[in-house]
């Protein structure tokens, strides 16, 4: 499909703005655009600690790919393996010549930049030049996406190829674009159903265009328990300016609409038994939703304002104010995560310093952690995987906190113990908390809550 070579306008109850041959203002914007958000995902990078989805990469770039118990292919990863075997051999072959958390993140960062020119090419077509330059502007800024860039995990690859498979479908290229869908879905399993989506949604089947609303409410209606996680940042304007392009019947858009669902419908019913899937559905739908915001507020801009019959110079504030609160929003939630959240981490690397300069000469050095676990399985044992007939790592030994509660109270009163909790892991040891006295603390936020950290032991070895 050539939309972008030649003049062609999309009908509808508000039509989709002409959309004309790249000229070389457009490129520069684009590039300038794409820039922008190439320097906002490699700002920091190396800056933040490991997060626990990083060290479930770091266990599977480092674990054996025999068919032994703890190997790669025993893992729930070997599902989607594509990630994980790239950054493994961009590891072993020293393309990536470290494995500190810049080295690890950077081929995310790479993923997480071409998002902003596919969003480009996938949305001008569709719904206009102005839509086009606008969407890419939003993902280029919006924190899901920036986060997901610098974070050593696959789901921002897996967007990246399900926009690329939506931009093949749509220039015609369907063998490539149904390849694109595979391997989107060999990134991460939401890529398989964002993939999809966008493949239909550019090469739309004679069944998508019958007005059909049942399966919309059925998709929204699944989608629910991962919503509020789409809206985290918060980042609540885009989120209302796409409902309000479904709501004016935007050109295509049940299956941009669709496109948006899918993953965020597979997402909410994997939900029930993996909560933390609410992140990755929130990176490979947040594309479509800023394709229909921005839609929205081009049309606000071009029909909507000018009919309110004000002076041109109050029309042009007028127009632009969608736009401005949702860039300001957007703007503002990124700001936060670089200045204020530091990266949405917990200071995880200030922890290992902390439990390796607290070991008692001639002991072992046991620590135990919840949800950072394996974190600090990854800074203090980074060999762990790599061979479980022996310790690479003698006289280190990280525990999961116990799941009962008996078993968590044992754990508080033996001798030498460090505990590394979040604060909402706190109240998991009962009484046994009072035995416990702070070594460290590192205080901390993030959009959804306390990221503090706190370093224990007993307060009878203090």
């Amino acid at each position: 499909m050539g939309g972008d070579t030649r003049e062609t306008t999309t009908t509808a109850r508000l039509e989709a703005a002409p959309v004309r041959r790249w000229s070389t203002s457009d490129l520069f914007v684009l590039a300038a655009i794409s820039a922008v958000a190439a320097a906002v995902r490699l700002f920091g990078v190396e800056l933040w600690s490991l997060g626990p989805a990083e060290a479930v990469t770091w266990r599977a770039v480092t674990c054996p790919l025999d068919g032994s118990e703890h190997a790669f292919s025993s893992s729930p990863q070997v599902g989607y393996p594509l990630y994980f075997l790239m950054l493994r051999e961009l590891l072993e072959q020293g393309l990536l010549p470290g494995n500190t958390e810049g080295w690890l993140r950077l081929p995310s960062a790479f993923a997480g930049g071409l998002v902003t020119p596919l969003v480009a090419l996938l949305a001008r077509p569709l719904l206009g030049r102005a839509t086009g330059t606008l969407a890419a502007l939003t993902v280029a800024v919006h924190p899901a996406c920036v986060a997901a860039s610098q974070t050593a995990s696959p789901e921002v690859f897996a967007s990246a190829v399900a926009l690329l498979a939506g931009v093949l479908a749509m220039r015609g290229w369907l063998v490539l674009g149904c390849l694109a869908v595979v391997v989107a879905g060999a990134c991460h399993p939401l890529g398989w159903p964002a993939a999809a989506g966008l493949v239909l949604a550019t090469r739309p089947p004679r069944w998508l265009a019958e007005p059909q609303r049942g399966w919309l409410l059925v998709l929204a209606l699944a989608s629910a328990p991962v919503l509020a996680e789409l809206c985290a940042g918060p980042v609540w304007t885009g989120v209302m300016l796409a409902v309000a392009a479904v709501w004016l019947r935007l050109p295509r858009a049940r299956g941009l609409v669709l496109a948006a669902l899918l993953p965020l419908a597979t997402a909410g019913l994997w939900w029930w038994w993996t909560p933390a899937v609410d992140r990755a559905a929130c990176v490979v739908a947040t594309p479509v939703v800023a394709m229909l915001a921005a839609w929205s507020c081009v049309q606000f801009a071009r029909v909507v304002a000018p009919g309110l019959g004000l002076s041109r110079a109050v029309a042009r504030l007028v127009a632009a104010a969608p736009t401005v609160v949702l860039l300001g929003e957007l703007l503002t939630a990124t700001f936060l995560y670089f200045a204020v959240y530091d990266g949405s981490r917990s200071a995880w690397r200030s922890a290992r310093t902390a439990v390796a300069a607290a070991r008692a000469p001639g002991r072992d050095l046991v620590v135990v952690a919840g949800a950072g676990a394996g974190v600090m399985r990854t800074y203090l044992r980074p060999n762990h995987w790599r061979d479980m007939a022996q310790d690479p790592h003698p006289g280190v030994v990280v525990e999961h906190l116990a799941y009962t509660r008996a078993a968590r109270e044992e754990q508080a009163r033996r001798d030498g113990v460090l505990f590394v909790l979040l604060p909402s892991e706190l109240h998991a040891l009962g009484d046994a908390l009072g035995d416990l006295v702070v070594v460290d603390l590192w205080s901390g936020s993030k959009a959804d809550g306390d990221a503090s950290l706190y370093v224990m032991r007993r307060r009878s070895g203090d």
